[in-house]
């Protein structure tokens, strides 16, 4: 079972998501289907779109999960829009193998 949340979406904000998660270099987008919690009803299963990450290293398995990830949590992992970023960072070379 995954945490997450379901939109309904167009065209041009899935091509603003591809852009946003950098598919298909970084992640990549497939078609799942997606049982709504606390549903076991045939009419609550959902085609979506979903982004992975699949090709990572594997010691990331190892580093601490977070099950709902908020920009203020106590894991000091505060979300940066892309302008504040140090443009030397390549976060890639961190997580893919």
């Amino acid at each position: 079972n995954v945490c997450g949340e379901v939109y309904k979406v167009d065209e041009q904000m899935l091509a603003s998501l591809d852009i946003l998660e950098d598919h298909p270099s970084f992640y990549q987008r497939d078609i799942e289907h997606v049982r709504l919690m606390n549903s076991t009803e045939e009419e609550n299963i959902f085609k979506c779109w979903i982004y992975f990450l699949n090709k990572f290293k594997p010691e990331m398995l190892s580093l601490p999960h977070h099950k709902n990830y908020s920009s203020t949590g106590d894991h000091g992992l505060q979300y940066l829009e892309r302008y504040q970023r140090n443009s030397c960072y390549d976060f890639k070379q961190e997580v893919h193998l």
